[in-house]
């Protein structure tokens, strides 16, 4: 029964399918996943990742997602190098300067979401409006299998198969940082139907912008400006008639800044290189 479980996991998410596999592209030093995730396309995003590395370097890793979902195999192998890798992931439905984003055109449903939360980066823009694709484009439901393949089983298969999709789904998602709450509102929420997920919701209920034991290492390894003095910095970094040691408190706070940003640079390219490493054949 384990064999056809495994057998029947490569199914899932494969209901539209024929709409062709996602496209893969390193565009302006990001890396856009768009469209229905199917099988290849964690081997499809190793190469774009091998070619970008030539000419970017590992110090900016980001995944831009615009995905409907897709295979959840092929999600979670994605989801797996995203985390290994320290990925940024972002969902941005209208940026300056990602103008290849309009409003309307981004979604990140069902395995996207695996995806975006495996980043330990997560970079997540929608709009306080009507709770709808264009406004909230992070979209929720349980995984499902083809209903071809689920139909062909017997109830008792269909029910042993979807138990270990569901606890092999709720393991990764618990391993990226899922409350409790957000797993079962995803297994609350029926393959047919998407419940949206508005960016304040996100932050204010779920998942913090970087993951804390990373967040809490870089402060450690990196120091960088208290609340206050970033604060104090932004004040001063408007004024136009500052004087001499306004000037130099200035000049010295925007010193450690950098300092700090360079130090986290350098620590994040050095283990996305190593990370890298153990996926080139």
């Amino acid at each position: 029964m384990r064999k056809l479980c495994s057998f029947l996991l490569g199914l899932v998410f494969l209901v539209h399918a024929e709409a062709g596999a996602a496209t893969i592209e390193s565009a302006a030093g990001v890396i856009k996943i768009t469209g229905e995730i199917v099988d290849g396309d964690f081997d499809k995003l190793l190469k774009v990742v091998s070619e970008r590395s030539e000419i970017w370097g590992f110090e900016d890793f980001e995944f831009v997602l615009n995905s409907p979902g897709g295979d959840v195999v092929e999600s979670m192998k994605i989801a797996e190098f995203a985390r290994d890798m320290w990925t940024t992931t972002q969902i941005i439905p209208a940026r300056e300067s990602y103008a290849f984003l309009r409003k309307g055109e981004v979604t990140c449903d069902s395995a996207c979401v695996l995806i975006f939360i495996a980043g330990t980066h997560r970079r997540y823009i929608g709009y306080n409006e009507l709770p709808d694709r264009e406004s909230h484009p992070l979209g929720l439901h349980r995984p499902y299998f083809s209903p071809k393949s689920n139909a062909a089983l017997s109830p008792r298969d269909a029910e042993l198969a979807y138990n270990q999709l569901e606890e092999d789904y709720r393991a990764a998602m618990a391993r990226y940082g899922a409350t409790e709450e957000f797993i079962e509102r995803t297994f609350r929420t029926g393959s047919a139907h998407i419940d949206r997920v508005s960016s304040i919701e996100f932050y204010n209920n779920y998942f913090p912008i970087i993951v804390p034991w990373l967040d809490e290492y870089m402060q450690a390894k990196c120091p960088g400006l208290s609340y206050e003095e970033t604060m104090y910095l932004s004040k001063l970094m408007v004024q136009t008639d500052l004087d001499e040691e306004a000037k130099r408190q200035k000049d010295l706070l925007m010193t450690r800044n950098s300092t700090s940003y360079r130090c986290r640079d350098k620590i994040e390219a050095e283990h996305r290189n190593q990370a890298f490493a153990k996926y080139v054949k």
